[in-house]
């Protein structure tokens, strides 16, 4: 059934029994609290459950927006007690029971127009049903009605609860929301049954190609190494249950594997290299993904003629990323690049989680010049007094040589503690991790913000994305070409250099560098 995340959440089951679980937001937990609270709900029920944990949200809301740990003690007493509604007072009872009555009244009038979605006002807390911040959006004239009746009968449910307690009003309630949530098996909806797995497919696809059409063993072995990568990257689930977004999701992916056989791609599991920054020479030929695109294409043909699905999720896909010569990274837009910005301001545990995102959205500098950065890599120019990158092969190792360089530290960067945390750094190097750990998590972290895998292009979005951000944004700054290519260590060739030919860009001072840096800008 459909729920409120944040309702489901807080609900842990252990055995029979389910549980309320309020883990406790880290400011408060400062204050001496603990880091969560476990209450049992004593039911199994999971419907009362939900209901009972609705009755706590604005309670939960109000204990991470106070302070003062007196009301903090009392809000928690009161969050871990359920037989509040029973000893209520009549008046204090009704004050509650209208202002759910209200809001089920608006769900009425919403089912009473036919095609009026809920109003704005509806508030989250109180609607099990809805997965996303604001309103349900879903008209019911699109087929709503029953989730729109499931809605008011557990508010409905919440309403009796706040006037009466648990009275038989109350289950009856909740049995009839149970009838709505889980039909009938007469009244289910008849679903096509299930085929045999993909693996067992292939399998079978296998053999009949060497049976029936004398498969090569040159070509058996390119199938096999086809096959042990898309069952690394699909779901194993019945054939007739793929959708052409899954093959061409595969596909996508594939497209921005690298070549297995070097270094250091083959000794990594496909689950690392699908968030490697893979040069663009490194990866696989668009000609490789086209073999695979005819390989699943002769696949579901196969699973077509043996009556395994009814039509096949291989045909007529837009694959226009197949025939483009370079795949690259797309950029972060400036909304994602501030909500990873936020999101990692409260970073204390490890620093590199907070400042190696920082340094790239400011600096467009690469992930491993970064993560090698030494505490005697961060200087201050005598001339402008500005702080600055020395970005050079001495801290590790540089893709070109032009990587040599010296990049201003931006005032964000600045004004966001970045001078003293290397000040304080009792290591030369600055942070203790190692690229590849670095990509992994912020692939996790990126996930978590909702920040999509690709863009509209099919460019993938990782932590290499924010060096296409900064040059991105200087390109569209109107910056001097040959200097925001000196900053972010591009080879300059002679369009770009125009009248600058003969300027040695390495013995220029370090003010020529500002404007560059000082134009990005995120608000």
């Amino acid at each position: 059934m459909p729920c409120n995340q944040s309702v489901t959440t807080k609900i842990l089951t252990r055995g029979k029994p389910h549980y309320l679980r309020y883990r406790i937001p880290k400011r408060i937990q400062s204050l001496g609290f603990p880091r969560e609270i476990v209450k049992s709900l004593k039911t199994s029920d999971y419907l009362l459950a939900q209901n009972l944990v609705l009755t706590k949200m604005s309670l939960m809301q109000r204990i991470e927006m106070t302070a003062d740990k007196v009301v903090l003690k009392s809000l928690f007493d009161e969050l871990s007690d359920f037989s509040f509604t029973d000893q209520l007072g009549q008046y204090e009872r009704k004050d509650s029971g209208y202002a759910i009555a209200e809001q089920a009244d608006q769900v009425r009038w919403a089912m009473e127009d036919g095609c009026t979605p809920l109003p704005i006002a509806f508030p989250e807390n109180v609607s099990p049903l809805t997965s996303h911040r604001g309103p349900l959006k879903t008209s019911i004239a699109e087929g709503q009605g029953e989730l729109y009746g499931l809605l008011l009968t557990l508010i409905e449910a919440h309403e009796a609860n706040a006037f009466n307690g648990r009275s038989e009003a109350f289950y009856g309630l909740l049995d009839r929301a149970k009838s709505i949530a889980v039909p009938a098996p007469s009244a289910q909806l008849q679903t096509e049954p299930d085929s045999i797995l993909f693996s067992e497919l292939c399998c079978e696809f296998l053999q009949f190609k060497i049976e029936k059409e004398n498969l090569t063993e040159k070509m058996q072995k390119s199938y096999n190494l086809y096959f042990k990568t898309l069952f690394e990257m699909l779901e194993d689930k019945p054939c007739n249950k793929f959708t052409k977004k899954d093959i061409r999701d595969v596909l996508l992916k594939y497209s921005n594997l690298p070549l297995r056989n070097k270094k250091p791609y083959k000794d990594m599991a496909i689950s690392e290299l699908l968030d490697y920054e893979v040069p663009s020479e490194d990866l696989v030929s668009s000609r490789t993904v086209s073999d695979v695109q005819k390989l699943i294409l002769g696949v579901f043909r196969f699973a077509l003629d043996n009556d395994y699905v009814k039509d096949s999720p291989a045909r007529d896909l837009n694959l226009k990323f197949l025939h483009e010569n370079k795949r690259s990274y797309a950029p972060f837009d400036e909304a994602e690049v501030l909500q990873i910005l936020e999101a990692i301001k409260s970073e204390v545990k490890n620093p590199y989680k907070k400042w190696l995102p920082l340094l790239a959205a400011y600096t467009g500098a690469r992930r491993g010049e970064l993560v090698q950065m030494r505490k005697q890599d961060v200087k201050q120019d005598v001339d402008s007094g500005r702080y600055y990158l020395d970005i050079t092969e001495d801290a590790g190792s540089v893709k070109t040589q032009q990587s040599n360089r010296r990049v201003p530290i931006h005032a964000a960067l600045t004004d966001a503690g970045f001078i003293e945390f290397v000040n304080q750094s009792g290591s030369d190097k600055l942070f203790d991790v190692e690229p590849n750990r670095v990509t992994n998590w912020f692939r996790g972290f990126r996930k978590g913000l909702g920040i999509p895998d690709y863009d509209s292009n099919d460019c993938r979005k990782v932590f290499h994305s924010f060096r296409h951000t900064v040059i991105t944004r200087l390109k569209a700054a109107g910056v001097n070409d040959s200097l925001q290519k000196a900053v972010v260590g591009h080879e300059i060739d002679d369009k770009s250099i125009n009248q600058t030919t003969y300027t040695h860009l390495d013995t220029m001072p370090l003010s020529s560098f500002l404007p560059v840096i000082d134009a990005l800008e995120y608000k």
